[in-house]
């Protein structure tokens, strides 16, 4: 449990600085069984992931053991609310063990049982608490299972947050705020792209480009960085470094880089932009290297790095991709 506090809970607490996986919610959810085993097979497949050990001597698996036990468990405790927050939110890091052993199509029983229990008790972003904390990680799960299959989010962004537009009429948004908006475009952007939706109407387009530019200018002091030094090209350093004061803001920015960098195949127009926008979020992911922020930078890497131009930019984001191996697991 140790370890799943102080390298693991973070992953999930990067949108938010209530921290309820790593510290609100701790003491009561250690009473829900299935969000205990949940818990516990996640960091320990972390473990041996991250240190390139098994934890068990012969043909068992530790994590795949209290896996298993967390599936079973989760299914058998569906009845009162508690019970159904506990195993939402054990859900969550199902579905984040199973990205790190097997293919996206595996992650999808887990979203999928996320995206019942939020449908079924109208629960979304804009709930509040733990039951909000659990749904920006189901989110941003839900977004790369649809990116990798080229398809359609679970659930549909227009149900994330409870008045939709009001959100982009906000200014001077607190930085957890700010990255929820970044991660619901997100998933707009991905679901506007991808094979199952028809071809994006000019209107489409210029809606969704509107709403970015809003979220580019909306957050508060709290979200910009702290310090910014240019990308030394006489170290053969090729990013920008870019450090900021908070998790959310370290997920923030790299989040809100991927709808731009995904409307440029809808638009390839600004390709100095796009560029720009790549460099950024490589930047932030190589200057904020805590696994907070490593953890959840996995496909804004990949997707920086199809832009990428030079070879020192190419092999930049080929170092990040090894360094959120080697530090997250």
């Amino acid at each position: 449990m140790q370890n799943y506090i102080e390298e693991v809970a973070p992953w999930f607490d990067a949108h938010t600085g209530k921290r309820y996986y790593s510290r609100i919610e701790i003491p009561s959810m250690l009473s829900c069984p299935s969000w205990r085993a949940a818990a516990l097979a996640i960091s320990a497949k972390n473990i041996e992931l991250r240190e390139k050990r098994t934890l068990t001597a012969g043909p068992d698996s530790l994590p795949l053991h209290l896996y298993q036990l967390a599936v079973r468990l989760a299914i058998e405790s569906m009845s009162g609310r508690f019970e159904r927050v506990g195993t939402l939110a054990g859900c969550v890091p199902l579905s984040v063990y199973e990205m790190m052993t097997v293919t996206y199509d595996d992650w999808l029983r887990h979203v999928q049982g996320c995206a019942s229990i939020y449908t079924h008790n109208r629960w979304n972003g804009s709930t509040g608490g733990l039951i909000s904390g659990c749904f920006w990680d189901y989110a941003r799960i839900d977004i790369w299972a649809a990116f990798c299959a080229q398809s359609q989010t679970m659930l549909s962004p227009d149900t994330w947050f409870d008045d939709p537009e009001a959100m982009l009429r906000l200014s001077k948004v607190e930085e957890d705020t700010h990255s929820q908006i970044a991660i619901w475009l997100t998933a707009r952007v991905v679901n506007l792209i991808s094979n199952t939706a028809p071809p994006a109407t000019d209107a489409q387009f210029n809606d969704l480009y509107g709403a970015m530019l809003s979220w580019e200018s909306m957050g508060s002091i709290a979200t910009r960085p702290i310090v910014v030094r240019d990308a030394n090209v006489e170290t053969d350093h090729a990013f920008l470094s870019i450090l900021f004061s908070t998790h959310s803001s370290t997920i923030d920015i790299p989040c809100g880089i991927a709808p731009w960098s995904f409307c440029w195949k809808l638009r390839q127009v600004f390709a100095r932009r796009k560029l720009l926008h790549a460099l950024a979020a490589a930047g932030i992911i190589e200057t904020n290297s805590h696994t907070a922020c490593l953890a959840n930078s996995l496909q804004p890497a990949f997707i920086a790095g199809r832009h990428m131009r030079t070879k020192s930019q190419k092999f930049g984001v080929l170092e990040l991709l090894a360094m959120i191996e080697w530090k997250a697991g």
